[in-house]
């Protein structure tokens, strides 16, 4: 989330500066209202999960872990069985075909960030065209714009710096212990004794 926010222009802390903001903001109940820059906040799967189960039940609710996609083809099956509708292995192939996902700087960010200053605007050029296009038009044209602009090839992501590893370690260290109990399964290697470090 703050390498997506970073390349759009949308951020312009060092990321180990918007953690340390950013734990000080949930603490004190200050967070910012764009969601897109709450990058410690939506790492709080327990929190996240547990408002899901209340919302829906535990019989209306999966979770799978990225850990799970190692065996897509049980996951894909889980799923069909738990939606009684067959997802169809086309549809499973077609999710392996591309990398998702990928950091790097966009082609052309001078567009998004002109398309983001146009989100939510209200003006009557917009409206008019509103009326003469089928519903959802602007989603899917900035969609596509969004998915044109994408890097194909991964940049190295820097490594930030060991001390805000740490922090951040012991921060969701509560957050990891309630959701190995939600899940009923062990999170071993999201504890940091197993987490590698380069």
């Amino acid at each position: 989330m703050y390498l997506d926010q970073q390349r759009v222009g949308n951020e312009d802390r060092r990321f180990e500066d918007a953690v340390e903001q950013e734990i000080q903001q949930i603490e004190s109940g200050d967070l910012p209202d764009d969601i897109r820059r709450r990058y410690v906040w939506c790492g709080r799967y327990a929190t996240h999960v547990n408002n899901w189960k209340k919302a829906f039940g535990d019989d209306h609710m999966r979770a799978f872990l990225t850990d799970d996609l190692r065996w897509p083809v049980k996951v894909w099956s889980d799923l069909s069985g738990f939606l009684c509708y067959d997802l169809g292995e086309e549809r499973l192939a077609q999710l392996s075909i591309r990398e998702r996902n990928v950091a790097g700087e966009l082609r052309w960010p001078h567009v998004v960030r002109a398309l983001r200053r146009l989100e939510g605007r209200d003006s009557k050029v917009i409206r008019r065209i509103q009326r003469w296009l089928p519903p959802g038009w602007d989603r899917r044209v900035a969609q596509g714009i969004f998915n044109r602009n994408q890097v194909t090839k991964a940049r190295p992501v820097p490594i930030p710096p060991d001390f805000t590893m740490r922090l951040l370690d012991k921060y969701y260290l509560p957050d990891v212990a309630e959701l190995e109990e939600i899940l009923n399964r062990p999170l071993t290697a999201w504890r940091p004794e197993n987490i590698g470090r380069r």
